[in-house]
């Protein structure tokens, strides 16, 4: 009986470029010598995704009064007003309401005593 088993096919990983061998059957789906490989090649795919869309964001401040914070949107997202849902539901209540009242009185009075000079 003659040995049926068939030779392995030596091919070269895609992420590290070391020689590796596979069964005949696999070598047209085998591009990685491991799974760390694959990992690494998938890593990398996906940072240079997140480059390529963080590009087009654009910056934004948020409209809570008390936070302020820089944030970015993409595009589709020109309208978001606020940096997160708890800043957005924070605008909607009164005690917020009632915090910009005050500030503005502050803010008045303050005005007023520059104007006077006290």
């Amino acid at each position: 009986m003659a040995n049926k088993r068939k030779k392995p096919v030596k091919l070269i990983c895609k992420t590290c470029g070391k020689v590796f061998e596979v069964l005949p059957w696999r070598a047209n789906k085998a591009k990685f010598c491991s799974k760390l490989c694959k990992n690494e090649d998938v890593r990398l795919k996906m940072l240079e995704y997140h480059k390529k869309n963080t590009s087009r964001r654009i910056a934004k401040v948020c409209r809570n009064e008390f936070c302020k914070k820089n944030f970015e949107v993409k595009p589709e997202m020109i309208e978001q007003k606020f940096c997160c849902h708890k800043c957005y539901t924070y605008s909607k209540t009164k005690e917020y309401k009632e915090r910009l009242v005050e500030r503005d009185k502050k803010n008045n009075l303050r005005s007023k005593n520059k104007i006077w000079g006290i």
